[in-house]
């Protein structure tokens, strides 16, 4: 039989085919079925920007990119479907964004990196996927209590609203059950594969997809434009059956993409057209806290506090206090003044605004107390450690409980109220150990940093 050139070029190219896909095969965490292939791309707690060096992602999106150079060489259209998710960890309207704000970071490094058409690409948010979750507790004979877990996951709605407020959740039965503890079982050994995208793309022809070492992952290059032309029929036939099968993972659950916002039964799930998830924009951490100590304010003393935040480690803060009450006629008075700076380091915690503190701060005070019978005018100053925790209830709003110890020093007049006038008594000082300050405050945080080199962060 005659060997020509163009047969031997024809042949070289399906053994190029061959030999990519024996030497690059795909690493794969998901499922498969007869129309797709499924890869899975992890996030960290409460992030949403695509990190290479996270997990094995940096093989699992080598692969992606591998396999798409596949599809092309098939002349099979590439297209994308990406669904994030988290875990039940944090309030349930954030994680709903979360997972929204995952998929669509996802889908801009696939635009960029494979040099796609952004059009091939269409966006879904699964919110927190309960459904992989259970698969999670069925398959772990370790878990406590999983029979009621299961029957929680199985009967009680995501979320129950009314009047704009959740009133009822699968979260919250689980928090109750048997004080948290399989909650927080599920928290230590499952929520992390969880918070993830799921990349779906179009099947290979005769291509199973398994696990193989990152190390035989490819790096990756844009996908070629031009399909290679199909082979003619005089050309050798490669059988794609006779290339190695590794063995796949156990199947999980298929490629659902659900509601953004699920307010119904679980029962009641619909399946949303991708582009149709609405996209939110990103989130920036605010500088400025404005707060309001509510003790004082009970005790009658209005408080204001303005806390700006230089960076994740340090922020600076002024805290003013007055109160001047008083009634000529009964000789009694209530008048009160405090200014007292503070600046403050934040340690490593989950978020900006939210998290451990330790401060020092000064002040100076004004004061004139009397009751009716005795009277005490002066003046004081103070210097002390502070000790608190910061902790967000919603987008824009935070509480903040601290406490101060240190040092005081107040000088003071006595006197007496006698006949409309005030009879001097002596002059006293007291210097003063211990603690010095008590706050529980409602902050409400504001003026976005969108400056350069100001920090997105997902609440």
């Amino acid at each position: 039989m005659s060997f020509t050139l163009k047969k031997w070029i024809q042949k070289e190219k399906w053994l190029m085919v061959c030999v990519t896909m024996l030497l690059f095969p795909i690493v794969l965490r998901g499922n498969n079925s007869d129309d797709t292939a499924t890869f899975i791309v992890y996030f960290g707690d409460g992030m949403s920007v695509v990190d290479e060096n996270f997990e094995d992602n940096r093989a699992v999106l080598d692969s992606v990119a591998a396999y798409v150079r596949g599809l092309s060489s098939h002349g099979i259209a590439v297209t994308f479907e990406l669904a994030g998710s988290t875990s039940p960890n944090g309030l349930y309207d954030l994680n709903q964004r979360l997972a929204l704000k995952r998929a669509r970071n996802l889908k801009n490094y696939i635009v960029r990196r494979l040099a796609v058409e952004e059009s091939t690409a269409k966006i879904a948010s699964r919110g927190i996927d309960y459904a992989k979750l259970r698969d999670l507790v069925a398959s772990d004979n370790g878990m406590p209590g999983r029979e009621h877990v299961l029957n929680i996951l199985d009967s009680v709605p995501e979320v129950i609203m009314s009047g704009g407020r959740v009133v009822e959740q699968k979260k919250r039965r689980l928090l109750w059950l048997d004080n948290g503890k399989p909650y927080y079982y599920m928290k230590a050994r499952m929520f992390a594969d969880l918070r993830c995208v799921e990349i779906a793309l179009p099947a290979m022809p005769g291509v199973t997809v398994g696990e193989e070492p990152k190390d035989t992952v490819p790096t990756a290059k844009p996908v070629p434009e031009k399909v290679a032309d199909p082979l003619p029929d005089s050309a050798p036939e490669i059988v794609a059956d006779s290339l190695p099968k590794p063995v796949p993972e156990p199947a999980t659950v298929p490629l659902q993409l659900s509601d953004t916002i699920r307010l119904q039964h679980v029962s009641a799930q619909e399946t949303p057209k991708m582009d149709e998830v609405p996209v939110v924009d990103d989130q920036f951490v605010e500088r400025m806290a404005l707060k309001t100590n509510m003790i004082y304010d009970a005790l009658l003393a209005p408080d204001i506090e303005l806390e700006y935040r230089i960076n994740d480690r340090w922020s600076v803060a002024i805290e003013g206090t007055m109160a001047w009450w008083h009634n000529d006629g009964r000789h009694r008075y209530y008048q009160l003044a405090v200014i007292s700076p503070e600046v403050r380091y934040w340690f490593k915690t989950k978020k900006p605004w939210h998290g451990h503190y330790v401060g020092l701060f000064g002040g100076q005070g004004w004061y004139d107390l009397e009751n009716g019978e005795r009277g005490y005018r002066g003046e004081g100053q103070m210097a002390a450690l502070s000790y608190g925790y910061m902790f967000p209830v919603s987008r824009h709003l935070s509480f903040d409980a601290e406490v101060g110890v240190g040092y005081m020093h107040t000088r003071f007049q006595e006197y007496l109220p006698v006949d409309g006038h005030y009879v001097y008594q002596q002059t006293s000082k007291i210097n003063y150990f211990g603690p010095v300050r008590l706050k529980f405050s409602l902050v409400w945080r504001f003026w976005p940093d969108k400056r350069e080199g100001g920090v997105k962060y997902d609440y």
